[in-house]
This record gives structure tokens, C-alpha cells and sequence, in this order.
């Protein structure tokens, strides 16, 4: 949801970078490890990067959505998902107290893909949406209640079900 709406809307989270208390190295939280040696590097890719993203998105006549886990990190203070904790930020002991591990929900998923939808109509109305949720299950959990097994088990389940409900909504998704 969150790629969709900075490629397409005013995106501004609290914490937009992040800098590694030692190497200085700039990283996108957002994004799998992507690092810079500048905030103004940074800036000029993530430009970059939005331009092609809605270059790919309002082409597209097929558009494949793969969700993946139920098992989010946000941010506390505005509730942005960040990327999986980890780089240079976290190594070099940058402060990580505002983020929290929590599980994203039957309703929550619904919602994102969604919006998601939304913007695309928006955007590229013939696009044709397929949704699928990955195979791949976890390797291990962050959560306290259950076990990885179960935990990936609850993950694939509750994205299968949204993923349903949101197929039958729409004559564009498969």
C-alpha cells in the first residue's frame, strides 16, 4: 500500500531516513537496504524510483500483487511500515524505540489492497490486478504467543482470506 501511495500521493512518514549513528550511511526504512551516502542522494533516488514505479504501474495491463506475512514493524508515532529491521541504522545502534512488531489483520489487509485498487483505478483503469499470497512460510516468528509453524499458518490464512474477499469485489481482480 505504502509503494502505491508515495508513487501516486503526498507521502511524508515521521521518520523518512535513517542514519547510522557511526558509518553516517543514509538507508531508506521503507525499502530493503537501500543505502546512500547522502539524505540528498537519497532524495534524488527516491525520485528516481517514484518516477519509474508509476511509469511500470500506468503501463501495465496485467499488474501481479504477491502478499507475503502478516508480521509488520511500524512505526509508533505514525503507523509506517517499515522494512524489516536490519542494515547499518540497526547495527550501528541506531534507536529503534520507536518502531514495534505487531500482526496485521484480516480487516487491515482488506483495506490495503483496497486502497491499493483505488489508486489504480485511478491510475490505469484497464489494469487487471492478480493477487496471490507467497508460498514461502516463515523461517521465524517475532511473536510471543505462538509458535513459527502456527504463526505462518495464521499469516497464510488471514492474507488467503482477505485476498478472497477482495477478489469477489471486483470484476478487474483475479
Amino acid at each position: 500500500r505504502q509503494m502505491f501511495e508515495y508513487t501516486y500521493d503526498q507521502w511524508a512518514p515521521g521518520a523518512r531516513w535513517w542514519i547510522a549513528p557511526q558509518s553516517g550511511k543514509v538507508q531508506d526504512p521503507y525499502r530493503r537496504i537501500s543505502l546512500y551516502e547522502s539524505v540528498q542522494e537519497a532524495e534524488s533516488d527516491f525520485r528516481r524510483h517514484r518516477e519509474h514505479s508509476r511509469r511500470a504501474l500506468e503501463k501495465a495491463e496485467v499488474l501481479i500483487i504477491t502478499l507475503g506475512l502478516t508480521e509488520i514493524w511500524e512505526d509508533s508515532r505514525d503507523r509506517s511500515v517499515i522494512c524489516l529491521p536490519s542494515g547499518p541504522y540497526v547495527k550501528e545502534g541506531g534507536d529503534m524505540s520507536p518502531y514495534r512488531f505487531r500482526v496485521s489483520r484480516y480487516e487491515e489487509n482488506l483495506e490495503n489492497l483496497e486502497r491499493i485498487h483505488t489508486i489504480m483505478s485511478r491510475a490505469n483503469p484497464n489494469c487487471r490486478i492478480i493477487v496471490t499470497v507467497s508460498p514461502v512460510h516463515l523461517w521465524a516468528t517475532f511473536r510471543h504467543d505462538l509458535d513459527v509453524i502456527s504463526a505462518s499458518c495464521n499469516s497464510k490464512s488471514t492474507l488467503r482470506a482477505a485476498t478472497d474477499e477482495f477478489v469477489t469485489r471486483h470484476d478487474n481482480v483475479f
